[in-house]
């Protein structure tokens, strides 16, 4: 990527920031938590039991805020993708944030029950995470090198024009990208020859 991707505020940018937080808090809190949960045992008293599923559970409900990064994702980029005539990695990722939404919710629920298992909220917590973190590494290492090449600057615009009506998670909301006068005039004369030769629809 290049070094408009690398500005705060850009998309790209803004992925990779909450990239970062969603990793430091699956290693900082998550992770630390259900290795807390599995060393439970039959001499565990009741208490402790209650105490870890309820600190998993509150782990899930922060943690499922990770569906605001994939909302933004598969409702802002994807399209454009789309238009690319690029439709694979979408629909793969699409199906893939599923499962981590699903994940999440089971979790969730098994940690909200009443003398909840905590073997089993800690496996389907481990679900959630190894979901999170290859949808990261499929974000990091698919989804942007292939957004940075097909991407122009006013469609990176229309982006982050609609990035804040849907929200942000674990990070403060971005400050206004800016694009290059440069870029921009490059893009601009790109769609203008695209629009001559009638290879885009007027809006």
């Amino acid at each position: 990527t290049g070094a408009a991707e690398e500005t705060p505020g850009h998309p790209v940018w803004t992925m990779r920031q909450e990239n970062d937080r969603i990793l430091a808090f699956i290693h900082d809190r998550v992770a630390p938590d259900v290795k807390r949960a599995r060393t439970l045992n039959e001499s565990s008293s009741n208490e402790e039991c209650a105490g870890v599923a309820a600190i998993l559970k509150a782990d899930m409900d922060a943690f499922d805020e990770v569906f605001v990064h994939y909302k933004r994702k598969e409702e802002l980029l994807f399209p454009h993708l789309e238009r690319h005539d690029i439709t694979g990695p979408s629909k793969v990722m699409w199906g893939k944030d599923d499962e981590v939404r699903d994940a999440i919710d089971q979790a969730t629920e098994l940690a909200a029950t009443d003398n909840a298992d905590k073997t089993a909220v800690a496996a389907a917590a481990d679900a959630a995470v190894e979901g999170v973190e290859g949808m990261i590494y499929k974000e990091e290492n698919i989804l942007i090198p292939m957004m940075a090449e097909q991407f122009d600057t006013m469609e990176w615009m229309a982006v982050a024009e609609d990035e804040p009506d849907i929200g942000f998670v674990f990070i403060d909301t971005p400050q206004k990208w800016v694009p290059s006068m440069n870029d921009l005039l490059a893009a601009t004369a790109k769609h203008e020859a695209q629009r001559a030769a009638g290879e885009v629809e007027e809006k």
